[in-house]
Formats: structure tokens, C-alpha cells, sequence
């Protein structure tokens, strides 16, 4: 174990390992039912969370169980942007008692085939298949954006829609979204008319991609589609570029359930996610105190 992983108590630990639901049961769902009653129970903490000691050591259990991918990233602006969008995992906080546990590694993570025709394949991408067609059939059509100018333009589009945004979830009249011009993948999605419909900013470095912004800027049957177009436009794309993995920079705990279904939808899996030691962004309070330590050190 990392040193700066603070070990369970002994006793939980037991707990962790001897507690949990039907063995039957897969760690994803465990997960996803405990995520679901966290959020609905706004997001307990402390002596609160401590009452649903059962409930914790179950997705403790699965958790565990679940397969840990340590992300290797650059230096790159990709790299930097993927490094502050994930930051959240791993994190000790005052809500997570400062201690870091395999549930705060969870996240949401799209594994991408190693061909671009296989991900709208099978069964389970049906549903991926028909809305598509609807989109396309609807003369949705999309396009790569590199001009600066053309993304601004866009960012703009984007912010007044949250501003404005019919749902107080993803309303925020202090919306900046300047920081998407880093990101070097943008895919745009456009309606008949040439109206944007959707945009996709994705930061990419080597394996790793995230979302950082994929988002609807109208509430239609045909922007809704489109979704679906998208997302199967962004895993070829990417497929294409040699990436390996999609994670969603959302926390677990505070997913929306249509999100979520969304995104079983589209064959995300929850998986840990560690970044390598080199790769972990200290909070400015730790790296102020390392860069203390180095003044008193004796030479």
C-alpha cells in the first residue's frame, strides 16, 4: 500500500472482508446501489455516514474487488487537464475523514475496443444503434473543430445555455468555460439547419482521454439523439488515436440516475482509476509545506 494511503482499523478491515450482500451479486451494481443511496441521502459524511456502517463496508467489499488502473499521464496540456479533471480520486478531504479507500478511486470509465467498428457492436449497443439512426436520419451531422475562433464562438454558445439551463442541477450564472480551448479534441454535433446541437471537448493524452464537456445545447428528441451519435463518433475517434480508456470526470456519489443509465447505456464500467506517483497533483497547502521543508533543511 502507498504510505500516503492511511490504513483502515483493524476491525473495519474485518468488517470490509466478511461484510456485504449476495456473493452473486456483481461489485458494479453494489456500487452503483450505494452511490445511488448516497446521493439521495445528500451525501452523508462523518457521524451521519457512520450509521450506514453496513451499507459502507458492503461497497468497501466491492470496491476492492474491482480491477485498479494506474493512469499514466504527460506533461502535455492534455495531461494537465485530465491530471486537475480527476484530481477528485484519492483525495482526502474533510468528508472523506482524511483517509483514502478504494471508493475513492471509483469512477466511471469507458473501455474502447482496439478497432474503430467494434465499439456499436452487440446486443448491448442496440439502443446505441437506433438512436443514431434517428439522428442521422434527423440530417444530424457533426465535425471536427480546430479553429480557435470557431471554438470560441462555441464556449460562448455553451455558457449562455448554462446560464440559462432549465434545470437548476446545471444552472450557473458564473459559468466559465474557457478552460475546453486546451482540450485538443472537439467533435460538434449540428442539426439540419447547421444549428449546433452538441459538443464534445476532450482532452487526450496517450491511452487516456476525459470527458470534459459533452453536453446537449438544446432540450429536443433530436439533440437528445444526438447523444447517441456522439458518443459513438467520440469512441472511434479515439479508437483511432490509440486511446484505451474514457473516464467521466463526475464523482459516483453525485451522478444523476440518468446519467447514469446513460452511461450503462453506452457500456461505461466502474473501475479504480490511481494516478502513478508521479503523476499526483499535491494540493497547494502540501506543496507549500514541501517547499518549507526544503528552505529550513540543512545543507
Amino acid at each position: 500500500m502507498p504510505r500516503s494511503c492511511r490504513r483502515l482499523p483493524v476491525g473495519l478491515q474485518e468488517r470490509v472482508r466478511g461484510a456485504g450482500g449476495s456473493d452473486s451479486e456483481a461489485p458494479e451494481e453494489v456500487l452503483s446501489r450505494f452511490f445511488q443511496s448516497y446521493a439521495a441521502g445528500g451525501n452523508p459524511h462523518g457521524l451521519r455516514l457512520l450509521g450506514q456502517m453496513q451499507h459502507v463496508v458492503s461497497a468497501l467489499r466491492a470496491a476492492r474487488s474491482l480491477p485498479l488502473h494506474v493512469v499514466e499521464l504527460s506533461e502535455s496540456p492534455d495531461g494537465q487537464a485530465i491530471r486537475e479533471g480527476l484530481g477528485h480520486l484519492g483525495r482526502r478531504t474533510y468528508k472523506t475523514g482524511f483517509i483514502r479507500t478504494p471508493l475513492h478511486e471509483v469512477a466511471a470509465v469507458l473501455l474502447l475496443p482496439t478497432a474503430p467498428n467494434e465499439y456499436g457492436l452487440g446486443s448491448s449497443k442496440q439502443t446505441v444503434r437506433r438512436k443514431a439512426r434517428a439522428a442521422e436520419k434527423a440530417g444530424v451531422h457533426w465535425t471536427r473543430v480546430d479553429d480557435v475562433d470557431e471554438r470560441l464562438r462555441l464556449i460562448a454558445l455553451s455558457e449562455e445555455r448554462e446560464r440559462h439551463h432549465p434545470l437548476e442541477r446545471y444552472r450557473s450564472e458564473n459559468v466559465d468555460n474557457s478552460r475546453l480551448l486546451r482540450s485538443s479534441l472537439w467533435l460538434v454535433a449540428y442539426s439540419s439547419q447547421d444549428v449546433p446541437l452538441l459538443i464534445a471537448a476532450v482532452p487526450v493524452d496517450g491511452r487516456w482521454s476525459m470527458l470534459d464537456y459533452f453536453r446537449i445545447l438544446e432540450d429536443t428528441p433530436v439533440a437528445s439523439n444526438a447523444r447517441y451519435l456522439m458518443s459513438w463518433v467520440l469512441a472511434e475517434q479515439l479508437v483511432e488515436r490509440g486511446v484505451r480508456y474514457l473516464a467521466d470526470t463526475s464523482t459516483m456519489s453525485n451522478l444523476p440516475d440518468g446519467l447514469r443509465h446513460f452511461q450503462h447505456i453506452l457500456g461505461y464500467r466502474v473501475i479504480r482509476l490511481r494516478f502513478s506517483p508521479a503523476n499526483v497533483s499535491r494540493p497547494r497547502w502540501a506543496r507549500g509545506l514541501r517547499s518549507a521543508s526544503r528552505l529550513v533543511r540543512p545543507s
